[in-house]
């Protein structure tokens, strides 16, 4: 966004912002963005902060999208501005530079703090601040700039030369930038192209094209279309391209260690060979001469003759004794390899649904996947967004929840869900976590069907018409122990054949 565009959203939000609002909490989104849930007198608006390009620069939302990773100066400002006044917001004179100033009132002894928040919306070299009332720097999101933590903010030159689009615009009209930002205009002008944004602007700039894409009245709503229309899709659709390469990477190694598993466990499987080996180089010691090499011998229990290789550095004793070692090492080592074998297929079977349900995602949230994410710290924020949740299928007695991502299948099923609860998953095959509630009475065989068609609806086998579902209750249901999100094991379950199709 260029200084003069900047500027004449700064007013516009300055009008948004009158009211002097609340902050109620402070919450990390996608990337470099800090978002700011304020309370006004009647409503709740998202205040969001990136530095991300192109929609770089501050907006003002119904509401943001909510990562369960914070910032580290996120955190801070939760600490610093919680239930703090937003007193005013402006543009600094030098480049593209927003202060926000903070008002926070102690609630038991009235003492008051001021705090301002320094955004540097100025292209690849940019940052945002967290400073106290001398504006020595508390915190910060970024590290382009040569501002240090605890120092005094310096700040930015300010910029003498012209945006470059605006010169290039002025030499297409032939005539002076002057001349250019003279007009009067109460609208923004957005382009695009292979919806990419080129420029969002307060001036034509009729050099990209003779029309532009889209017209708005507001900076804001220029900035909020950019974000749900241009930026948040394309976005989305390269995060699930990284997170389904991560996993299948992942997947990749574990199946590579599952065969050489499977190599191993075929070359212990020689233990009793190697047994018998040994038992026959015993009873036929008086045979064996010095010098041989190997020795021709009859396997009493396949009554086949069978030559046995002996080593010329051993005595005869000592070859059998090689024999019986290599059997019990095969003998312990395959217990080792089954037990290995099984662990790994679980992996497989794990990332198979990770992979599946990162390609059927249909939220950004729903991609970031991280082991603690289930450790919500926010214990009222858990309770309402608890209290908050719509089931996906509802019938008279029963309320049924689906589970759509890892994150959501560990919500339902160890937040959500009771301990008599139901839990649903469509068996061997990558799936959704389902969860049947009842409202009143006890469970019939209607209300299990339902959910067994449900799980095998929203899982991989969904467009077979014999999907074996296994169902328990949510009791019976574990995390698995160090094991990813959204990664259970169970017991007690019953299983059914449905027809997800009909």
């Amino acid at each position: 966004m260029d200084l003069f565009t900047l500027q004449k959203h700064i007013l516009e939000l300055q009008g948004m912002l009158e009211d002097k609002p609340f902050v109620q909490r402070v919450f990390s989104g996608l990337g470099r963005t800090i978002n700011f849930r304020l309370r006004f007198k009647e409503n709740t608006a998202d205040l969001s902060l990136t530095l991300d390009l192109p929609a770089q620069g501050p907006r003002l939302a119904n509401s943001c999208k909510e990562t369960d990773k914070n910032h580290s100066i996120v955190k801070t400002l939760n600490r610093l501005v919680n239930n703090a006044r937003l007193n005013s917001i402006k543009c600094l004179p030098n480049d593209r530079v927003v202060r926000i100033h903070f008002v926070a009132i102690d609630a038991y002894f009235g003492n008051r703090r001021d705090y301002y928040l320094i955004c540097e919306f100025t292209g690849r070299v940019c940052d945002i601040y967290i400073c106290d009332e001398d504006l020595k720097i508390i915190d910060r999101l970024g590290t382009a700039s040569n501002n240090r933590l605890g120092a005094v903010y310096s700040p930015l030159s300010p910029a003498d030369a012209l945006p470059p689009i605006y010169v290039k615009e002025a030499t297409f009209r032939n005539c002076s930038v002057e001349e250019l930002l003279g007009e009067t205009t109460n609208s923004v002008f957005l382009y695009v192209s292979g919806n990419k944004l080129r420029a969002f602007s307060i001036y034509e700039l009729r050099h990209l094209a003779e029309k532009p894409t889209e017209t708005f009245k507001l900076v804001n709503e220029a900035l909020n279309y950019t974000e749900d229309v241009l930026c948040a899709p394309g976005r989305f659709r390269q995060l699930k391209e990284r997170v389904a390469a991560s996993i299948n990477k992942e997947l990749k190694h574990k199946k590579e260690l599952l065969q050489k598993q499977a190599d191993l466990k075929e070359k212990y499987a020689d233990a009793d060979k190697m047994q018998t080996l040994g038992n026959l180089i015993i009873a036929n010691l008086y045979r064996i001469k010095p010098g041989m090499s190997s020795i021709e011998a009859e396997n009493w229990e396949t009554q086949e003759n069978v030559t046995i290789e002996l080593d010329l550095s051993k005595t005869p004793a000592a070859n059998a004794k090689k024999y019986f070692n290599l059997a019990k090492k095969a003998k312990r080592g395959i217990v080792e390899v089954e037990k290995r074998i099984n662990e790994l297929e679980n992996d497989v079977m794990w990332l198979e649904e990770e992979l599946w349900l990162a390609e059927n995602a249909t939220e950004e949230s729903d991609l970031l996947i991280e082991k603690s994410k289930y450790q919500n710290k926010d214990k009222t924020r858990e309770k309402n967004k608890i209290k908050a949740l719509k089931p996906d299928f509802e019938t008279d007695n029963c309320m049924y929840f689906i589970g759509r991502s890892a994150k959501q299948n560990d919500f339902l099923t160890f937040k959500v869900a009771k301990s008599e609860d139901y839990w649903f998953h469509a068996k061997d095959v990558p799936g959704a976590h389902v969860i049947l509630k009842l409202k009143e009475g006890t469970v019939n065989e209607s209300n299990i069907l339902t959910g067994a068609i449900l799980a095998a609806k929203n899982s991989f086998a969904k467009n077979s018409d014999k999907v074996l579902v296994e169902y328990t209750k949510v009791k019976n249901v574990r995390r698995v122990p160090s094991g990813g999100l959204g990664r259970v094991f169970y017991i007690n379950q019953k299983s059914i054949l449905v027809n997800p199709l009909k």
